[in-house]
């Protein structure tokens, strides 16, 4: 479940982008790997004291970010539930 601090940031930086404030464009890859999955990269907060400061990851970047951060911190790793066919 995400803080309050943690939705402001994404509400204010979901504003700006979608208002097209620079420096807030998506670019052609990914920061971490280099991939090229433009129009699939996702905005990850360093700081959420800093909602316009974000680095652009792809999802798979992503989530091991956040995995490594859940393990240093000692947290449990999220389960993924499995859907199941309608």
């Amino acid at each position: 479940m995400p803080t309050p601090e943690q939705l402001n940031a994404y509400r204010i930086f979901r504003s700006a982008y979608w208002h097209g404030k620079p420096p807030l464009r998506e670019p052609e890859s990914c920061e971490a790997c280099q991939s090229t999955t433009a129009g699939k990269l996702q905005a990850h907060h360093d700081d959420y004291s800093k909602p316009l400061e974000v680095r652009w990851l792809c999802r798979s970047c992503h989530q091991r970010h956040h995995a490594a951060e859940r393990k240093a911190a000692g947290l449990p790793m999220r389960n993924r539930k499995k859907r199941r066919a309608a």
